[in-house]
């Protein structure tokens, strides 16, 4: 569970920066070059989000398999 954990905290991250950068760009308008950075931010953005949807999910899944299982939920919790 901390390993998941850690990843979508890592993944959260990343996805700020890239919505961060796209926001930078949009406001600048540096022309051409901005354009092909905003659509590199949106790309990133879109990227990072599956990543978000995919650590989330897999949290899920493995809360459900552990109560399948009879884990207690305080096994699950990281410090």
């Amino acid at each position: 569970m901390g390993a998941l954990q850690s990843t979508l905290a890592g993944d959260l991250a990343q996805l700020r920066g890239s919505i961060r950068l796209h926001d930078e760009v949009a406001i600048s308008g540096r022309g051409a070059a901005g354009q092909r950075q905003l659509a590199d931010a949106a790309a990133g953005m879109t990227r990072w989000t599956a990543s978000v949807d995919n650590a989330r999910r897999a949290i899920v899944e493995l809360e459900a398999e552990a109560r399948r299982a009879g884990v207690p939920p305080a096994w699950l919790r990281t410090p």
